[in-house]
């Protein structure tokens, strides 16, 4: 993340404030922003606290987090109003999207809200679903969808935050909202795949398997196919993944007992492969 972090402009806007977990609403984080860049804060969720020391970079912060006698690396990025948080160790960080509450610095804006009463406002691809959509959706797979802007990739059934990178993966071919924009993740790189151009951080973890990418169009299926667009596959990114945990290749190899997913980190970035062939970059 440190990476990433440098190649962002500089924010002049403190980081001080609230900010608020998209998907769990119970989690928030405080934070105070020293006149010479030291950042403090409190993550917040039921009756569990966790403490942040760290020091502006670029537009986010890096340092530690204490949770009772238990020390982790800590590292934050802001893009607009959503602050993007990793505790643990690279490779295996825990990365939660928060957006800024009422009441913040730097003028960013709440979260979203339909201002009718009793209405939900999800956005799926630059469609709101209607109350009815999302009803189903989230009876269909027990869940409960938070209020705001998302992208989501049919053929893969990956998805995120609007403007961000990868956040996990879901069942491809669901109808849930419009087209997948090019734009869906902000940009950032010359690599597109399946429509979306690919967040810096999703290339990340794809070089991370495959190797340096060309700049181009290319197409990734749920069962980890890949090949530049228009063509057969190429690639088994899925094989590729499995056989770079087998060889190592100077890096940390896990691979957890419980939803089958592995991954593996060099020390500055790291990837995690799902079952279905999916990739989510845990890098720096």
């Amino acid at each position: 993340m440190a990476g990433a972090m440098a190649a962002s402009a500089a924010g002049t806007d403190s980081l001080g404030g609230r900010y608020v977990a998209e998907e769990e609403p119970g989690l928030s984080l405080t934070l105070d922003e020293a006149a010479d860049g030291g950042v403090t804060g409190t993550l917040s969720g039921g009756q569990s606290t966790v403490s942040l020391s760290a020091r502006r970079q670029g537009a986010g912060f890096a340092g530690t987090a204490v949770a009772g006698a238990q020390t982790l690396p800590v590292a934050a990025l802001v893009e607009g109003d959503r602050l993007w948080l990793e505790i643990g160790a690279p490779g295996m960080a825990q990365r939660t999207v928060f957006r800024r509450g009422q009441g913040g610095h730097g003028g960013a804006t709440a979260p979203v809200h339909d201002t009718t009463a009793g209405r939900r406002n999800v956005v799926i691809n630059g469609q709101r679903l209607s109350d009815e959509e999302l009803a189903h959706a989230e009876q269909a797979y027990r869940i409960r969808i938070p209020d705001a802007g998302y992208w989501y990739d049919p053929v893969l059934g990956a998805w995120g935050p609007q403007g961000g990178p990868t956040m996990g993966f879901i069942a491809p071919g669901l109808r849930l909202g419009g087209a997948l924009r090019p734009d869906a993740s902000g940009g950032g790189t010359a690599v597109v795949v399946n429509g979306r151009v690919l967040h810096p951080y999703d290339l990340m973890a794809l070089q991370q398997i495959a190797g340096p990418i060309i700049p181009g169009r290319y197409f990734i299926t749920a069962q980890g196919l890949a090949g530049p667009e228009g063509g057969p596959p190429m690639w088994n990114l899925a094989a590729m993944a499995a056989q770079a945990q087998g060889t190592g290749g100077g890096s940390n190899t896990w691979q957890s007992r419980v939803s089958g997913a592995s991954g593996f980190s060099d020390g500055t970035t790291g990837a995690v492969f799902l079952p279905n062939g999916g990739i989510v970059s845990t890098g720096q």
